[in-house]
């Protein structure tokens, strides 16, 4: 091939490789300007997205605040609403009958007390002294005085009614919300060694509550013990004086002892 035409194809090589290399390179910056109009594209999507998520976050914090708050306040009225109807109606609270030795020893004074938060409303005691319940049957009729059963039977119901009228009082007591209200009422104890009594409590809110007490003297001076039951039979109230006597191991009480182990009272330790 002669010089000039083997320059001439050179010369048509070169020409075709910079036209090759200056298209690619069109094509390297059309596909960059392609991908960064893409990208701010994407960029500014994303930035509304960051605004929508935080606008939709600071309404969703508004609005559970807000509900927070509703549920808050519902429950503060709600609190307050039970408060007021418990106190109108009592709740759980209770009370029972204590007896404080008066400076004449042989004189108790009746004192109610309450066990809770809310007032005590509508509470009745029937108070029943059994020591003077059983002075009073004080002696028994005899059935060899009467012509039949029937009218020994008489006989002790009226005798009974007797007994029962002498040794019992209903106590009413006003409302009171103070831990302890005094009846203003004071007792004699009898001239012996020991006194006991039964009670029978209720008020607005509970009923059939039983309170037994007895006393017995120590070396002169009396001891107390002291159960409240409520209507199940479960024990609500138990004092135990340190130096009240023991029998055979237990107190020394005429309450109901269960048949089988020990009766609560006897197996808590002494006040």
């Amino acid at each position: 091939m002669p010089f000039p035409e083997k320059s001439a194809w050179v010369l048509l090589l070169i020409c075709f490789a910079t036209l090759e290399i200056y298209a690619i390179k069109r094509s390297d910056k059309e596909n960059k300007d392609i991908r960064d109009a893409q990208n701010a594209t994407f960029n500014d999507i994303v930035e509304k997205l960051k605004i929508s998520t935080k606008e939709s976050k600071d309404q969703y914090n508004s609005t559970i605040t807000h509900v927070d708050g509703v549920l808050e306040t519902t429950r503060q009225v709600s609190n307050l609403t039970k408060d007021a109807l418990e106190s109108v109606t009592s709740g759980d609270v209770y009370a029972y009958l204590d007896f404080e030795l008066a400076d004449d020893p042989t004189l108790v004074e009746f004192v109610a007390v309450r066990r809770g938060k809310y007032p005590v409303r509508n509470l009745e005691i029937r108070f029943s002294d059994a020591s003077k319940y059983k002075q009073l049957m004080s002696p028994l009729p005899k059935s060899s005085d009467y012509i039949d059963q029937e009218q020994w039977g008489k006989a002790m119901d009226a005798s009974m009614q007797r007994a029962t009228a002498g040794s019992t009082n209903t106590f009413h007591v006003p409302d009171f919300a103070r831990p302890r209200k005094g009846l203003g009422f004071f007792y004699p104890l009898p001239g012996g060694d020991s006194w006991e009594a039964n009670m029978t409590i209720s008020a607005f809110n509970y009923t059939g509550w039983i309170e037994r007490v007895e006393f017995k003297k120590v070396q002169g001076k009396w001891a107390r013990a002291l159960v409240v039951e409520d209507d199940k039979g479960i024990e609500r109230v138990i004092q135990i004086d340190r130096n009240y006597p023991k029998k055979n191991g237990i107190l020394d009480v005429s309450w109901p002892h269960p048949e089988r182990g020990l009766a609560v009272w006897d197996r808590l330790r002494s006040r």
